[in-house]
């Protein structure tokens, strides 16, 4: 039966109060009464949550309907309510850890879109940093944050404090190479057997700077937001500017496809943080039209509004994919959705949704539905 204490955390997360609400043992949870399909793997009480938010230009708008859907999310996973009626549909967590990185990987030096005269950029590393423009923020936090049953309204303020990342990123977005060295330890190997080197022969975070993040016994969950398509190069070149070889700049992630690292690369990479992959969710939140959620990856990338075009009237710039005024215009996501489709061969679980919408209350919705499903141990 549900529990009324949980149900006293859930309203007060959704309604953004600031006091805390304890939240009743796990171990006094309900089996989950959700009418999902036959289990096929034994539930899963913990979580590794990681938001890569794109930082870049013209973002801010997409970011802040990102953090107002904070309170949601953490209370659909603590709780076990998957549907928002403050009912518990599965189990609820045992732990919970939530990381934020951006897609500013620099561009080795080059002042472009943007981007710092720096190697690195933000380099993959979780964030702890709070915005400074948030009066509520503190200026530093933990690398991840964890939910303490005491303080789960302070967790959802630090999130939305830490997940404000500004938009002076680079406009280079790397939103596949950052995640991947966030997590990747520095042992990883590429698809070709050599050890997996990142931008300036550099090795993966996730048992330096990052460890801890990723636990053999928790599901992990990557939730990618951007407007724009990954850009992520293994030729160093692209970014130069004063190279001649790629042509117009703003044209060279979509024009030179054998310049960006292989979609292998990431599929295999993401694919073995964990030893089986039906404990990995992918999801991606990006520029396909509101109409195409819910479609397989087929479908959308065969749909022309996804195809990358140029429009002469419109300079060097791509057409975008779909445009929500006060939003902005987001553009055709390919690599990103291509990630999620080799993933999901491999029997992973993935979801691709829109952020050309008002807010982001449905895509959210999706994302718990399969992180549910997954917690549960109920098959896709």
């Amino acid at each position: 039966m549900p529990l009324k204490r949980s149900t006293c955390l859930v309203l007060a997360l959704l309604s953004g109060c600031g006091r805390s609400v304890v939240l009743p043992d796990a171990s006094d949870a309900s089996s989950s009464d959700s009418a999902l399909d036959a289990p096929c793997r034994d539930p899963v009480r913990a979580v590794d949550l990681l938001f890569m938010v794109d930082d870049s230009n013209g973002t801010i708008a997409e970011q802040e309907a990102l953090v107002a859907q904070f309170g949601r999310i953490v209370a659909g996973l603590t709780f076990g309510d998957s549907d928002r009626d403050a009912v518990q549909d599965f189990p609820m967590l045992s732990s919970l850890q939530i990381g934020v990185i951006t897609s500013d990987m620099g561009v080795g030096g080059n002042v472009v879109f943007g981007c710092e005269p720096s190697d690195l950029g933000r380099d993959g590393l979780l964030r702890p940093e709070g915005a400074l423009a948030r009066p509520e923020c503190d200026g530093e936090y933990p690398r991840f944050l964890q939910f303490v049953p005491e303080s789960a309204p302070e967790l959802v303020r630090d999130l939305e404090c830490v997940a404000s990342v500004g938009a002076n990123g680079c406009g280079f977005e790397q939103p596949l190479e950052a995640m991947l060295k966030a997590l990747a330890p520095s042992t990883a190997r590429d698809i070709d057997g050599s050890p997996l080197r990142f931008f300036g022969d550099t090795r993966g975070h996730g048992d330096g700077l990052n460890a801890g993040f990723v636990r053999d016994e928790a599901l992990l969950v990557l939730v990618v937001m951007t407007d724009e398509d990954d850009c992520s190069a293994a030729d160093p070149a692209l970014y130069d500017t004063e190279s001649t070889r790629f042509g117009e700049v703003a044209r060279r992630c979509s024009e030179h496809p054998e310049a960006l690292h292989p979609i292998a690369r990431y599929a295999q990479g993401f694919g073995s943080l964990k030893p089986d992959p039906r404990e990995l969710v992918y999801a991606a939140l990006v520029g396909i039209p509101p109409d195409l959620e819910g479609l397989g990856y087929r479908t959308l990338l065969a749909d022309p509004r996804l195809e990358e075009r140029f429009n002469p009237a419109t300079g060097p710039n791509l057409v975008p994919s779909c445009n929500v005024p006060g939003m902005g215009a987001a553009f055709p996501p390919r690599r990103v959705l291509r990630v999620g489709e080799a993933l999901e061969e491999l029997g992973a679980s993935t979801v691709a949704t829109s952020l050309c919408t008002d807010d982001f209350t449905s895509a959210f919705d999706a994302i718990l539905a399969r992180v549910a499903q997954v917690v549960s141990g109920s098959c896709r």
